[in-house]
């Protein structure tokens, strides 16, 4: 049970319609302005640009994801969010942002509170690499290696905006920079020196902790 005096972080994740993207960030700044205004601390957001990639280490199956227009939002609250949230149900605001915001989005959005293992207040001037594992084994093992693989990461020009964990439903969501424009660059090329650094090569084990890896473009929303 979550004590009310705790801070509790979110994560909201749902699916922007085709064509609607720009037309529902705007609705966004709107709800992030309300948020604020009732004691939410507005964290990150990131809309998904483009197919990506899903790797099962368990099976060795490799494909190619669709286009879809993800949108990710963090945002945290110190205090009982579940009466802060219903106190925000009920503004006039809150529930006209809501009804338009369902013009705009896929019948997909998930809420979870999550545990933030790195929050920054770092900007990307270009392309965001948004990452989700699904965990196996030993959560804490696991955590130890990737600390391990943000600071070579960093070493080569990646810098880490956020990390969080959903332990109950086994996800990792982290998400770094890339200072380029292109994500078939990115695959090749762009990740060469990293995963040829022997800091890097040595925490290979990290995959004995991870059932799937999906990686996507996508860009940062500055609140």
């Amino acid at each position: 049970m979550t004590n009310q005096n705790d801070t509790v972080t979110i994560l909201k994740k749902f699916t922007i319609i085709p064509g609607h993207e720009e037309t529902y960030l705007g609705i966004w700044q709107q709800e992030a302005a309300l948020r604020q205004h009732y004691g939410f601390k507005m964290l990150n957001a990131f809309i998904e640009t483009g197919s990506g990639m899903q790797f099962n280490l368990l099976t060795g199956d490799y494909l190619k994801t669709s286009e879809e227009k993800i949108f990710t939002a963090l945002y945290s609250y110190e205090g009982d969010i579940d009466a802060a949230e219903i106190q925000l149900s009920h503004d006039e605001a809150s529930i006209f942002i809501d009804t338009v915001t369902k013009m705009h989005i896929r019948d997909d959005v998930t809420v979870r509170q999550v545990n933030s293992k790195m929050m920054t207040s770092n900007t990307a001037t270009k392309m965001v690499i948004m990452r989700r594992y699904q965990i196996v084994n030993d959560w804490n093992a696991f955590l130890e290696i990737w600390w391990r693989i943000v600071q070579v990461r960093e070493k080569h020009g990646f810098t880490c905006l956020f990390a969080v964990e959903d332990i109950e439903e086994r996800v990792f969501t982290w998400a770094f920079t890339y200072d380029g424009d292109d994500f078939e660059t990115f695959m090749n090329e762009g990740q060469m020196a990293y995963y040829l650094d022997p800091m890097r090569v040595e925490l290979e084990v990290v995959n004995d902790y991870l059932e799937e890896i999906r990686l996507t473009p996508a860009r940062q929303i500055m609140l």
